[in-house]
Order: structure tokens, then C-alpha cells, then sequence
């Protein structure tokens, strides 16, 4: 995306945790989709200690739906003991989607950022590496499709650039799959937000975060 190759290690992450989670609507008719269990722990606390054994200082959770159960839990978990975190409240989760979620936690951001999916469980290792790489704007691909890839957030790239992402891309065009996980320096949050910023006045705020970044691309 936008590169000035220089190495600085990102200490903010931002996890995007407001929404329902209706494709397993079963699982989560209770409590969000971040708080199943997953070997026995829940997914955003498994997390939460990643991020923490992997140098990140300070975490903004953006919720929404059972949004007082998911802060209660972080609370009743200590987290907050281990890292600074910020909640910031997506009321509107119903008709928005992960762009105007991460628009909506932009105050703490502008310093560049890690940004998470609520759903995801990575080793610590894959972490650290895709902080240290110099590239500081980056999208994680998985070069692999899934065997359920038509509903996957595929991505084209060109030369190791992003060209495309969308979960319509054909599974012949995709060059990998993106997992869920992004970094943006300094330069990179306020283009992205810039690029948020006009969908947002045109009242776009149904899209995923693909649409920025392609935008960008």
C-alpha cells in the first residue's frame, strides 16, 4: 500500500468486535462471537494475551451487539490489569459494517495501528513477525483458499502490492486469502481514514474495510 521503509514496531491495536455474528448464530445468540470458547478459553481473551506477550501497549475494542456482557468479561478477566485498553461503542451495529466500526475508533489511531477481526487465533510468533516486517502498511494473506473461499475476503496483488480485495473475487483470480489482520503507520492511518472519511459522507456505512483500502490501492 504505502511504504516508506522504515521498521518501527506497532505498540496500538484496534479490535473490531461489534458484530453479531449471524452466520453462526447458533453459537452466539447469547453472548458475542468473540467470547466462544476455543480449548477452553474465550476467543478475545486468548487474544488479549497475544497481543500483550507480543509487545502491544494498548488496545481499542469496538463494540456493540451485547456490548456490556463483552466489557464486564474483559473486567472480570483482569485485563485490563495486563494492558491499557479503550471501548468505544458502536450503536448503529445492526446497519454498519467494519469500516464505519474502525471510523468510529479513529481518535486513538492516528499514530498508526494494528487492526484485528474479534475471531481470529494466531500464535504468537505470526504476530511478532508481521509487526517487525518493514512493511509497515500490510495486509496478512493466507496463500492458500479455503474450502469455504466464496464467503473468504480474497485479495489480487500485483508485485507484492495490494490490487483488490473482495469477498466476490473468483477463486481462479484470488492470489491468497486476507485473514483478518492489517498494519498501518502514521501515513497510513490518515490515508486510510481519509478514504473512510468520503464514504462515510456519501452514507456509505454498510461496507467492509476492503472498500477504503481498495480506494487506496
Amino acid at each position: 500500500l504505502i511504504d516508506n521503509g522504515c521498521q518501527k514496531m506497532t505498540t496500538h491495536c484496534v479490535i473490531l468486535a461489534a458484530g453479531i455474528g449471524s452466520r453462526i448464530s447458533e453459537h452466539t445468540r447469547y453472548i458475542p462471537k468473540s467470547m466462544i470458547k476455543i480449548r477452553g478459553e474465550m476467543i478475545i481473551v486468548t487474544m488479549i494475551k497475544t497481543l500483550c506477550d507480543s509487545g502491544i501497549k494498548e488496545i481499542t475494542i469496538v463494540i456493540g451487539y451485547k456490548a456490556n456482557l463483552l466489557r464486564e468479561t474483559i473486567y472480570e478477566e483482569r485485563l485490563h490489569e495486563k494492558v491499557k485498553i479503550n471501548f468505544v461503542n458502536n450503536d448503529d451495529y445492526h446497519q454498519t459494517n467494519t469500516m464505519y466500526s474502525l471510523y468510529l475508533a479513529r481518535q486513538f489511531l492516528g499514530n498508526g495501528f494494528l487492526f484485528l477481526h474479534a475471531d481470529l487465533i494466531f500464535p504468537k510468533e505470526m504476530l511478532t513477525d508481521f509487526l517487525l516486517t518493514s512493511h509497515e502498511n500490510a495486509v496478512l494473506v493466507d496463500l492458500n483458499i479455503p474450502s469455504d473461499w466464496n464467503d473468504a475476503m480474497k485479495v489480487i496483488s500485483r508485485e507484492g502490492c495490494l490490487s483488490y480485495m473482495s469477498k466476490s473475487i473468483t477463486q481462479h483470480e484470488a492470489d491468497g486469502t486476507a485473514i483478518g489482520m492489517y498494519r498501518f503507520n502514521q501515513q497510513g492511518a490518515q490515508h486510510l481514514f481519509e478514504a473512510i472519511e468520503i464514504l462515510v459522507k456519501d452514507g456509505i456505512l454498510d461496507c467492509w474495510v476492503s472498500e477504503p483500502l481498495n480506494m487506496i490501492a
